[in-house]
């Protein structure tokens, strides 16, 4: 195989393996989703501890996120600007980026409602 094939089956293994743990993350999510909702809805009537949980699972869902993706993200980007000229590494890097962010988006949208806390928490995810 030549280095090309080689990086493109590597990009192709990033992307299953990202992909599962995003599937796996949904699949969680549905099970989740009602007590998650409704643990926003009661800190949203100002409760002390119903928002220090919230707090607390916004925490740990971004902990958890970026343990699980940081070391395959890092890989895929890597592979994605391999033997690149600048101007297409910085592309194809950027254009990467934008597809984990927005797959992090969207998984993090079926797990919480989006509040201006639940922003905060999403913001310093991405």
């Amino acid at each position: 195989k030549s280095l090309r094939q080689q990086a493109q089956i590597d990009n192709v293994e990033i992307g299953l393996t990202t992909a599962r743990a995003f599937i796996e993350f949904q699949a969680v999510a549905s099970k989740v989703g009602p007590l998650v909702q409704s643990i926003q809805n009661k800190a949203s009537r100002q409760s002390v501890q119903y928002k220090l949980l919230l707090s607390q699972l916004y925490q740990a869902f971004a902990h958890y996120r970026l343990k699980m993706l940081w070391a395959e993200v890092e890989k895929g980007w890597k592979k994605e600007i391999e033997d690149l000229d600048l101007p297409s590494a910085v592309r194809a890097g950027c254009s990467f980026l934008i597809n984990v962010l927005t797959y992090e988006h969207q998984l993090f949208e079926h797990f919480f409602e989006m509040t201006a806390d639940a922003k905060k928490v999403l913001d310093g995810l991405l």
